[in-house]
């Protein structure tokens, strides 16, 4: 017996048994749709409650289920169809693609994307190759940044890079054959920090030096009197206590792979 939402029913197709909504259906034949049992095929999708074959219909939703066989390339404006090689659907409204490819939407208005550039519904003229939106603003990528949708200019050059919604001077830290080249700076979570070694990371908002100091949970501490790098512990509940022979017998296995974690965690600096 099956309990198909509280409804006792009989399991009467075997391995293929399955419940739709209060009733059972072949799996293997049928097919459920939003609590609807349909018969089932190749091209057979669902469409909210009902069943439409695929080569015939489209489904625009939630549940409309419409003729396709008119349109090559068939596309939902909401609840209407539409020929997608010839219409766009602007914020659900169809408009004539009068720009042919090149056309675009702006709100519910139709534009040539090779000549304006469309920012939250803000229309703005393109003046070039390399121009893209920055929330309602244009940002020219040859000299600006987007950083948490405000334009920053690239005061920088080819270092420039975000650091939240500032600008920082991001120079390639790590020892290369430029090893002399001067240190930039470090974004540690969104604070903009002066790099004063090649050995500088982030440890939460501050820098700290990998050779001299370890960092654990944004925890800062100094290497040389680090307690956690003085071999590995093992830290047990004063509340432990095995319940059975079997929990003796496993005491020891348990200890040494604690302790083997921790010396892995001790090697790591943590």
């Amino acid at each position: 017996m099956w309990c198909c939402d509280g409804q006792l029913r009989s399991a009467k197709f075997d391995v293929n048994t399955h419940c739709c909504g209060t009733s059972i259906y072949n799996t293997g034949s049928q097919r459920c749709c939003d609590g609807a049992v349909h018969p089932t095929g190749a091209d057979i999708e669902c469409c909210g409650s009902l069943a439409y074959n695929l080569t015939m219909s489209i489904c625009c939703y939630p549940d409309q289920v419409k003729d396709r066989t008119h349109f090559p390339s068939a596309g939902c404006c909401g609840t209407e169809v539409y020929d997608m090689e010839t219409h766009l659907c602007c914020d659900g409204v169809l408009v004539y693609q009068e720009f042919g490819y090149s056309s675009g939407c702006c709100g519910t208005s139709v534009i040539n994307s090779e000549k304006f550039l469309c920012c939250n519904h803000t229309l703005y003229p393109r003046l070039g190759e390399g121009q893209w939106c920055c929330g309602t603003k244009v940002c020219d990528d040859q000299t600006q940044l987007c950083c948490g949708g405000v334009v920053v200019y690239k005061e920088f050059g080819s270092s420039s890079a975000c650091c939240e919604t500032s600008v920082i001077d991001f120079e390639e830290f790590w020892p290369n054959a430029e090893a002399h080249r001067k240190l930039g700076q470090m974004c540690c979570d969104g604070v903009a920090i002066n790099i004063t070694s090649y050995d500088d990371r982030c440890c939460g908002t501050r820098v700290y030096n990998i050779e001299t100091e370890t960092c654990c949970d944004e925890y800062l501490s100094d290497s040389a009197h680090d307690p956690h790098r003085s071999g590995p512990k093992v830290w047990m509940s004063r509340n432990f206590q095995p319940t059975s022979a079997a929990g003796l017998s496993n005491l020891g296995s348990t200890v040494m792979a604690v302790t083997e974690l921790l010396t892995l965690a001790a090697l790591a600096g943590c």
